[in-house]
């Protein structure tokens, strides 16, 4: 049996050549210019019907980009060598603390983010102009964290490459960690090992080696999830 589609939502570019290298986010910005971040750099090609994406290098992105997030000021870049913005053509370096891994607005705190790197956590904070700029790091947590999210209760968590999860509580001023709890098998966890955590409806779900573990606050236990919904 055969398909044939005469349209199509979806479309693919080939990087015969390896102009881009290994591909790690993309963004949407304006709703006409498509960004990619690579291990090269970032690169944009803006969205004409019919044209398959033409990429360019952005001069003064070579690196590793690890994550772009549209805002209203501009275009937000983590990158091996910090944070950058991009606003209208111009770039413009926000932190220079290495390794800008995610960028996570703060619960109830417009204008504020914190942004996981090579060395812990730093503290971002929009100007009066909407612009992203660097504030502070977070006291007393130099270690590399990759991923972080918010619960409902505010709490902080974080995934260490090889030590596993922890839970943050932040102080209102967002400069010290005021408590911090990691998580081990005790607690439920088959392992501590290569874990990640993503966000599905409500709920932050954790996962290891093993699938996929939901945290109870009740019984401060983690429970494996097979079916979600």
């Amino acid at each position: 049996m055969d398909l044939i589609a005469f349209s199509s939502p979806l479309r693919y570019y080939t990087d015969k050549y390896g102009q881009l290298g290994t591909l790690y986010t993309a963004a949407l910005h304006n709703r006409t210019e498509l960004y990619v971040g690579t291990n090269q750099g970032l690169f944009r090609s803006r969205r004409t019907e019919g044209v398959p994406p033409s990429f360019q290098l952005i001069s003064g992105t070579q690196g590793q980009v690890w994550e772009l997030s549209s805002h209203s000021s501009g275009l937000f870049i983590g990158h091996n060598e910090g944070a950058f913005a991009l606003e209208n053509t111009q770039l413009r370096q926000v932190s220079t603390v290495t390794g800008g891994w995610q960028m996570l607005p703060v619960p109830r705190r417009p204008g504020w983010a914190i942004q996981s790197t090579y060395t812990g956590l730093v503290v971002l904070r929009q100007d009066a102009q909407g612009r992203w700029q660097f504030s502070h790091r977070l006291e007393g947590l130099l270690a590399p964290l990759r991923q972080m999210a918010f619960d409902t209760d505010g709490h902080l968590w974080v995934v260490h490459a090889s030590r596993g999860l922890w839970q943050l509580e932040l102080s209102e001023d967002l400069r010290q960690n005021r408590n911090q709890i990691a998580w081990t098998q005790e607690s439920g966890l088959p392992d501590t090992y290569a874990m990640s955590l993503t966000r599905l409806k409500d709920k932050l779900l954790f996962r290891s080696t093993a699938g996929y573990y939901e945290y109870s606050p009740g019984r401060a236990q983690f429970s494996r999830v097979d079916n979600y919904k």
